[in-house]
């Protein structure tokens, strides 16, 4: 099981699986897949998804599903209008390719040095550390306030009002 839903179609249409070198036997996926819609995917071998599906069918015709699916709903499930921002994001990507990837991270690391070259003309040292379309800010225990921008989700909360970090 490999979870992308925080590194999927981010920095590689194949997400990290194919930048290490990996293919897990499921991979989930969340909302860069739908453009920022809001979606959830579970994708893999159909060995583990015809659970879920039934098996291979085609709709229109006769066939069916050969085991009995797994019913599954929810508020977004196959919404047209996320199916349709999902399908657009896969032909984006599809159609630019190795381009749109590369453009990005190009684009990525001039703001990353942009933003440590503006930290350090103000004495602050190099804390913006970024990997293709990502970037994360590292203010670590520079000053109290700066524990705000701890990028580790569940280990600080900060109350803005007041910039005190909270477990």
């Amino acid at each position: 099981m490999f979870d992308e839903v925080v590194t999927g179609f981010r920095v590689d249409p194949g997400g990290m699986q194919a930048v290490w070198g990996i293919r897990g036997d499921l991979a989930t996926y969340g909302k860069v897949l739908g453009g920022g819609m809001p979606i959830g995917v579970l994708a893999g071998d159909s060995r583990y998804m015809d659970a879920l599906d039934g098996g291979h069918w085609n709709y229109g015709d006769d066939s069916v599903p050969m085991v009995a699916p797994t019913f599954f709903a929810g508020t977004f499930v196959r919404h047209p209008v996320v199916l349709a921002a999902t399908r657009a994001v896969l032909e984006h990507i599809k159609g630019e390719g190795r381009a749109l990837y590369d453009r990005v991270a190009t684009r990525t690391e001039t703001l990353v040095t942009e933003l440590n070259g503006q930290l350090s003309d103000r004495g602050i040292a190099t804390q913006i550390h970024g990997y293709k379309s990502w970037f994360v800010t590292d203010f670590g225990n520079a000053t109290r306030s700066a524990r705000c921008f701890i990028p580790m989700r569940g280990c600080r909360a900060c109350m803005s009002r007041t910039a005190i970090p909270v477990s």
